[in-house]
């Protein structure tokens, strides 16, 4: 997994990506949506300009190995003070659903609703975004609900990361392609997809 953290992001378009399927009835009623678990997210990144030598060319090295390796790269929040959160991990075992309890965060720690966070496992970072506020007990406990199911088994003590949140996946497409302008600048694009 290359480490792409520092690249500096000068837009982002996130992309929830759901398998649920809308079953319309041929002779009218009710519709109903059969959910498929996992849902994940997608996002389209974009680097400000930046000159060749030798911040370009360092990324552009990056970006080619990510190809074959697959990328970490942070999430961007802009204008949102993520604050103080402390160690937070999963308290208990969880199988699945949209409610996360977690445990060791800084005691009453607020949790805002669209808040991205990661649940990591077995070093694999996975997405989720808060589905509403919540402020942590004194001892910095609580239950944060989820806008999408949990993806993986959770044996408990997985540290869920506040913080600094990344998106980890795979670069969309087959081939990478960069643009060598005449002024010795290169801006790059890209997709980062979840794997799973």
């Amino acid at each position: 997994m290359i480490d792409l953290t520092e690249l500096k992001c000068s837009g982002a378009v996130p992309s929830l990506m759901d398998w649920a399927a809308l079953m319309e009835p041929a002779l009218g009623g009710v519709t109903q949506r059969v959910g498929r678990l996992g849902a994940r997210f997608a996002v389209q990144f974009t680097s400000p300009t930046m000159r060749m030598e030798a911040e370009g060319r360092k990324w552009i090295a990056r970006l080619q190995r990510a190809q074959r390796e697959g990328a970490r790269i942070a999430y961007p929040q802009p204008d949102f003070n993520v604050g103080a959160p402390g160690v937070p991990s999963v308290s208990g075992v969880h199988t699945g659903g949209t409610s996360l309890l977690i445990t060791g965060a800084t005691p009453r720690y607020a949790v805002r609703e669209g808040q991205a966070l990661n649940l990591v496992v077995a070093g694999r970072y996975y997405l989720y975004f808060a589905a509403g506020n919540v402020k942590l007990d004194s001892s910095g406990t609580g239950t944060i609900p989820l806008t999408s199911p949990m993806r993986t088994h959770l044996a408990g003590a997985e540290a869920v990361e506040l913080a600094k949140p990344v998106v980890e996946g795979w670069l969309d497409g087959t081939e990478r392609s960069w643009t060598l302008d005449v002024a010795r600048t290169v801006g790059l694009s890209f997709t980062v997809t979840e794997r799973a």
